[in-house]
This record gives C-alpha cells, structure tokens and sequence, in this order.
C-alpha cells in the first residue's frame, strides 16, 4: 500500500512551520502491530511458555500498554516519512506532536518546521548559459592511457648474469648514511630499499643510484648526496650525507606486451581490441562525469546569484553544528577525534562553527532553491528510478546486501530519506542542464586540457 492511500493533510502556519495530519491505514497498523508483539515475544518470560513461545493473546492482554506505546514509536516516524514525502516537504527541525490516536488506524497531528519559501521565476533556473570544456576522448588519449596500463603492469626481474650496475637497473640495496667526520646520521638506514638508476628517479635517492653504476652484486660503495633546504626532516635539511650502500640484487623492469594473449587472459579481456574498448569506454564515462560537475558547479553559482533568500537564524545555526558533527564522525573513522584536532590547531568548537558559516548559508540556500523548482516544474522521482539508483549505490558501496534486504531494512529509516533526496536532486541537475544554453569553450593550449582533465579526476 502506497502513501497515495493514506489520508493527509498540510496547513501552512507563519515561520516556515507546517502543521500536518496524517491517518496510517489499519493494514498497515496491524501489520506493525504483528511485529511489535513478535518482537516482544522473544523477550518476555511466562509462567508454563519456554521463551519465544508466549501466545500472542497473551502478549496483547498482559501488555497491551507496552504494546501500544511501541506500535506508536514504529508508526510515528513511518507516519512523518510518509507525508514527508507524498508533500514533498523538506523538515528542518524534529516535529512537535500535537495529537495521536488508534482510531480506525493511526491519527498522527503534528507541527513541524520546513525549508522557507523563496521568491522563484523561471528565468532565475531555466536558460542558464554554461560553459562547457572540451572533454572530448580522442585516439591519443586512449593511446596514452594503454601505455599508462602497459608502465603499470611492469615487474621487475632480476638480472640472471654477472655483471655490473648500469643506467635503467633497479638494485636492492641497504643503505646507512655518515656526516663528514663519519658519525652515523639519524633516519638515513633502510633495509632492502630499491634504488632506481636514472629513468624517471627523482631526489635522494635517484642521486644515490646514480652513484652505483659499474658498481657490482656483494660491493659496497660510499656516495654522496646532498638534502634540498626544503627537505621535510629539518636535521637533514641542507646538509650532504655520504651512504655506504651495500649493494644485494640488480633488477630489471619488464613491460608487457599489450596484445599477448597470456597478459589479456589474466585481467580479463579476450583481446587488445576488447581491452582498446574497455579503456575508451572507461575514458568517455570519465569525461562525461567531468563535464557534468563542471556544468554543475556553475549552475550552483549562477542559482546562488539569481535567488535572493532569508535564512532563518535557527536553521543556519543547526546546519553549522552539524557540518562539524560529520567532520568528527570523519576524523574518528581515521582514527582521530574532534578534541584532539582542536587542541592541535588552537581553536575552540564554537571557532569552528563560526568558520563553517559561508558553507552552511550556501548549502541551505541550494536545498531552498532545488525545493522551489522541484514544486514549480512538478519533477516526482517514480519508484522504478529510485529503485534502480538503489541497485546502482548499493554496487558502489558494496554492502552485501540485496536490493530488498534493504528496503526492509531501511525502510523507515532517514538513510532512505536522504537517498531519495539525492537522486531527486540529480534529477533537477539533469534537468536544469537540458534546459541550459551550452556553449563550448576551446582550452589555450593542449595542458592547459590535460590540466583541466587532472583536476577534476
């Protein structure tokens, strides 16, 4: 049963505030009502019932009070979801429950406040002129990017014969660094480091290498090297370190041949042209996701610059404080916390807040505006296009769980809500794009193209 069923009602109060009344069907409460007494069935202990066994006559006589009050905790925020999205309402704040009732199903009246109304006309978002880069793949690129493939699948052998290190070798060496009166310098021991001579080494330890030609396996040489003033390690900044470097294998890098059937069978691909084509399509997916976020990023500012707006002072503060609960969610992901990045950079909570003010007004002010045009040019999200966004996330994110898993699972829950906003946002984008008047640009030169492409990869 859809919410298209359900009874609902919307009233519009002053100060962004909506008062809402909804009535869930009795199918739908009876079916939760299944669940709940289930629920407490696994947890109750009765006199003559082994656990899990307690009759559900039983259950609903002897609780009933508890019955109820948890039916009621499973239906209102169903109830509120509901509405939420048939109304297509945007909830800032928790609602202020005015009256709920079983009355021939669940009767729940609540007060709740919403995104504000803004002063929208088409010409604000339809029409918008964008500039587009040229994000055409053309036959270099694919070339460029195969040899890329070939340089990254190298190995490195080891050199079979007896002789000495030369240009293009790779050694495997341990390395101890002195200062000139010959005292060991702290940091400048390794074990087993590869060291590359000349090719594309760069630094430190491209200078040691070079220093190791014509020398052979078992020798131990001495090579100078001189840190860079900019050196990250300030006691070795600057200063010239000589390496006694023990020389214990000599590599060298072999590229494979991108058409050899042994290479192509291993990644998975039937030939160089099923690989050619991999590669193409990969390229045009990435250009086309880069185009998008460029079109994208000047419709944010263009729809920034157009819509004036007022935020509610309650409504910027909540959106600040909770910028900086994700920010601790995400330091504490990377094993972190909060307190300990203040205490590092000097700042206090409140510091912290006031600085994710700008972001927080330009992100409140885009969710008014995708609002506005979601109600002005009537754009619905169908059940089949949220349903395929759910089975194209759930792949990326790779939670191992079906498709309908999850829609059980989460039904009720503010993650579905959130997903659902997303896509109907890209949807908006789309459409906003189509309407837009796009003009490409030529780049000034070829890097200032790859620069572009490199930025946004």
């Amino acid at each position: 049963m859809t919410a298209k069923n359900w009874e609902m009602k919307v009233e519009d109060l002053e100060e962004s505030q909506v008062r809402l009344e909804v009535t869930v069907p009795q199918e739908v409460v009876e079916s939760t009502k299944k669940q709940v007494v289930n629920e407490l069935q696994q947890k109750v202990e009765e006199p003559g019932f082994r656990k899990g066994r307690v009759p559900a006559g039983i259950i609903n006589n002897k609780y009933g009070l508890q019955v109820k009050q948890q039916l009621a905790e499973k239906l209102m925020p169903r109830a509120l979801m509901e509405v939420y999205r048939e109304k297509q309402l945007q909830p800032i704040a928790d609602p202020q429950v005015e009256d709920f009732k079983f009355d021939d199903g669940f009767y729940l009246k609540a007060v709740v406040e919403v995104l504000p109304e803004v002063d929208l006309k088409s010409e604000d978002y339809l029409g918008i002129e964008l500039v587009s880069s040229d994000w055409t793949v053309g036959e270099e690129e694919v070339e460029q990017h195969l040899e890329k493939i070939r340089t990254q699948s190298s190995v490195l052998k080891p050199v079979e014969i007896t002789r000495p290190v030369r240009e293009g070798d790779f050694v495997r060496a341990d390395l101890q660094g002195y200062d000139n009166i010959g005292n060991p310098v702290e940091g400048t021991a390794q074990q087993d480091a590869t060291l590359e001579v000349g090719g594309e080494a760069s630094g430190i330890m491209a200078e040691i290498g070079e220093g190791l030609i014509d020398a052979n396996v078992g020798e131990k040489c001495r090579v100078s090297a001189h840190f860079p003033e900019e050196f990250l390690d300030s006691n070795l900044a600057g200063k010239e370190v000589f390496f006694d470097v023990e020389i214990k294998e000599i590599s060298q890098k072999e590229t494979p041949d991108l058409e050899d059937e042994e290479f192509l069978k291993e990644r998975g691909f039937e030939s160089f042209e099923d690989l050619r084509e991999k590669v193409e399509e990969n390229l045009l997916e990435v250009a086309e996701s880069n185009r998008n976020q460029e079109l994208t990023n000047q419709i944010y500012e263009q729809l920034l610059e157009n819509v004036q707006c007022e935020i509610p002072e309650k409504l910027q503060r909540r959106e600040q404080d909770q910028m900086i609960d994700d920010f601790g969610q995400k330091l504490e992901s990377q094993g972190q916390s909060l307190e300990s990045f203040l205490e590092k950079n000097d700042k206090t909570r409140e510091e912290l807040v006031e600085e994710a003010a700008p972001e927080a007004e330009r992100r409140i002010k885009l969710t008014i505006i995708f609002q506005a045009i979601i109600e002005a040019e009537e754009i619905e999200l169908t059940d089949e296009e949220f349903e395929q966004y759910l089975e194209e996330w759930l792949a990326q994110v790779n939670i191992g769980m079906s498709l309908e898993k999850f829609k059980e699972h989460f039904k009720d829950e503010e993650l579905m809500s959130n997903l659902r906003k997303r896509k109907l946002d890209e949807k908006v984008l789309d459409y906003l794009i189509e309407q837009a008047e796009i003009k490409e640009k030529e780049p000034e030169t070829g890097e200032t193209q790859d620069n572009q492409k490199k930025e946004t990869e």
